[in-house]
């Protein structure tokens, strides 16, 4: 297996059957060959088989330089470390609680690397990155998430407190927290919000864990590009 140093130092592997896979755009049903990635969060759980067995399961975040995706490894296997960088081979993608999700099934190697291989620390990479609806609708949703874009109507026979967001490249339901719900969120209203955008049954969720009004010094742009849009 031989590896190239991209531009910033870090590296992919090379040849048809290794090259590395960026976790950005992970599908359902995609078999992934090869990634590297950084092991954020990780933890174990114990799980009653139909045979009346227990056994763990382990379950986490890993994130590369594009997203963080969650993960689950079914069988059992030796956990890696947090915060360790590990050489994925030969994992699954499938829809866990609505996202994309690594599998790690019996034929998944995960290689620790060396401390000396050059890859982003935890600390940047717990940061969400900033996504286009259109991205996140096309790759078939997306975890921790930024999306600026401005609301578009109110959904007022939703049973919760749902408005929809565009951000001139698709549009998605903003599922408000009840947490969140005291939030002035309002017709025309410039917002950034992080979150999860999952398939919903009619249209897609952005479920969100942070609403924020955009800044006054981008109000005016962002209102004109609105009503360009919808007057």
């Amino acid at each position: 297996m031989q590896r190239e140093y991209e531009q910033h130092g870090f590296f992919r592997f090379t040849g048809d059957a290794t090259t590395s896979r960026d976790l950005w755009c992970l599908k359902p049903g995609e078999a992934v060959a090869c990634t590297v990635c950084r092991v954020l969060e990780v933890a174990k759980r114990a799980i009653h088989t139909q045979a009346g067995r227990s056994r763990e399961i382990l379950h986490g975040i890993v994130a590369d330089t594009t997203a963080k995706v969650p993960f689950l490894s079914p069988v059992e296997r030796e956990a890696p470390v947090k915060d360790s960088v590990v050489l994925v081979t030969n994992a699954e993608v499938k829809r866990r609680n609505g996202l994309p999700t690594l599998y790690f099934t019996e034929e998944t190697s995960l290689q620790v690397l060396t401390t000396e291989t050059e890859f982003p620390p935890a600390g940047d990479l717990l940061k969400p990155r900033r996504r286009t609806v259109g991205d996140a609708i096309r790759c078939g949703g997306a975890f921790d998430i930024v999306v600026e874009g401005t609301i578009v109507s109110n959904l007022a026979d939703a049973p919760e407190q749902r408005v929809v967001l565009d951000d001139g490249t698709g549009a998605v339901i903003l599922l408000l927290p009840e947490n969140l719900r005291d939030q002035s969120v309002y017709f025309g209203m410039p917002v950034r919000v992080r979150g999860n955008v999952v398939p919903g049954r009619d249209a897609y969720v952005l479920i969100a864990t942070s609403v924020k009004a955009e800044t006054e010094a981008s109000l005016l742009p962002e209102m004109n590009s609105f009503l360009c849009r919808y007057t």
